[in-house]
C-alpha cells in the first residue's frame, strides 16, 4: 500500500477471515487511484495482523496518532511520525541512505514478479488503473516471465508443408 492509504486504514478495513484489506481511503478521502481496492493478505502478514489485533484496545486505526483533544478522537499518524523511525531503522541495517519508505513497495512488487507472481495480480494489489503501468514500471524487473509459456503452444509442420524459406545475402 502507498503509506497514505495505510496510515488511515482502520480496523473495519481489515478482513483476517478472509484474509483481504479493503482500501478506500486516504488522507484526501479516496486512495490515488480514485477506488476500493482489495489488498490480499500474505502469510508473512496475517500473524503480525492477529496480533496487532488483540493488542488493539479501543482503537479503530491500525496505527493511531495523537488524540484530539475536543472530541478524543483518534487521529491518523503523521508521515513524520513515520519517516524518521523508517530512516533509522535503515541506517542500522546498513542499507543506502537513499532508500525511501516507498521503495519497501516496488520491493514488494519486484519480489512478487521474482517469485511467479502475476503482473496483472500485482497490478490490481498495487491499485495501478491499468496493467499498462504496472508493465512500464515493473516488467523489467522480470525478463524472464514468458520462458515458462515458450512451449504452452505447440504444433509440429508436415514434412512436405511446400514451405519454402529463401535467404538473401
Amino acid at each position: 500500500m502507498r503509506l497514505d492509504e495505510a496510515l488511515h486504514l482502520m480496523w473495519t478495513d481489515v478482513d483476517l477471515q478472509h484474509r483481504v484489506i479493503h482500501v478506500h481511503r486516504g488522507r484526501r478521502g479516496a486512495p490515488k487511484s480514485g477506488r476500493l481496492r482489495h489488498v490480499p493478505i500474505f502469510d508473512s502478514v496475517l500473524t503480525v495482523l492477529r496480533e496487532m489485533k488483540v493488542a488493539k484496545g479501543s482503537n479503530t486505526l491500525l496505527w493511531p496518532g495523537a488524540k484530539r483533544d475536543k472530541f478524543d478522537e483518534q487521529l491518523p499518524r503523521n508521515k513524520t511520525s513515520v519517516f524518521r523511525p523508517f530512516k533509522a531503522a535503515v541506517e542500522r541495517a546498513g542499507i543506502s541512505k537513499k532508500f525511501r519508505l516507498h521503495d519497501l513497495r516496488h520491493t514488494f512488487a519486484g519480489l512478487f514478479l521474482a517469485s511467479g507472481g502475476d503482473i496483472f495480480k500485482l497490478s490490481k494489489i498495487l491499485g495501478h488503473s491499468s496493467v499498462a503501468i504496472t508493465q512500464q514500471v515493473y516488467a523489467h524487473l522480470h525478463p524472464d516471465a514468458f520462458a515458462e509459456n515458450y512451449s504452452r503452444v505447440a504444433f509440429t509442420m508436415p514434412e512436405n508443408s511446400g514451405v519454402v524459406v529463401k535467404l538473401q545475402a
